[in-house]
């Protein structure tokens, strides 16, 4: 049976190191933003996830990008 995707929204996520715990394992946290653009391209959105990178305080140490789609049977 063939199955209809529609793209409903894109985020970009962003693991960012805010230090370390006793053991000197790193400790992560999310940011995420909304409203991007599901069409946009991988490297569009790996170059607006880097920009949004040089404005944090915190080292980026992973870009993830979250899509949503709708299935349907078609």
């Amino acid at each position: 049976m063939p199955v209809a995707v529609t793209p409903l929204e894109t985020t970009i996520r962003l693991r960012v190191q805010v230090g370390t715990d006793a053991s000197g394992d790193p400790i992560l946290q999310s940011r995420n933003y909304d409203q991007v653009k599901p069409a946009a391209t991988d490297q569009e959105v790996f170059d607006v996830a880097q920009a949004l990178a040089g404005l944090h305080r915190y080292p980026t140490v992973q870009i993830i990008r979250v899509n949503e789609a709708a299935l349907a049977a078609v």
